[in-house]
């Protein structure tokens, strides 16, 4: 058997009664958000400023390579709105 309370942190006991967690306000999102998308590994604008690159030196915006980057970009993007939701979209 388990003892219920071998998780808490020693000389504490759980209670139903714990703070409600709030989420952040709205402009700690945004600014959690901004630093996501520009996260040089896991962020979004690697890919934008990639294809963005591509077409700058002449490929064509219907290239197979910056369809696939403004893609993956589009899909990261939408992952870090999905882990930093605003109230409204939780």
């Amino acid at each position: 058997m388990v003892d219920d309370e071998s998780w808490c942190v020693p000389g504490e006991t759980y209670s139903e009664n714990q703070p409600e967690i709030k989420p952040p306000p709205e402009p700690d999102i945004e600014s959690l958000r901004l630093i996501a998308y520009a996260d040089p590994v896991y962020g979004c604008d690697r890919y934008l400023a990639e294809a963005a690159s591509l077409l700058a030196s002449g490929a064509d915006p219907a290239s197979a390579d910056v369809i696939a980057l403004q893609a993956k970009a589009l899909e990261v993007k939408a992952s870090i709105r999905t882990r930093f939701p605003y109230p409204a979209e939780a």
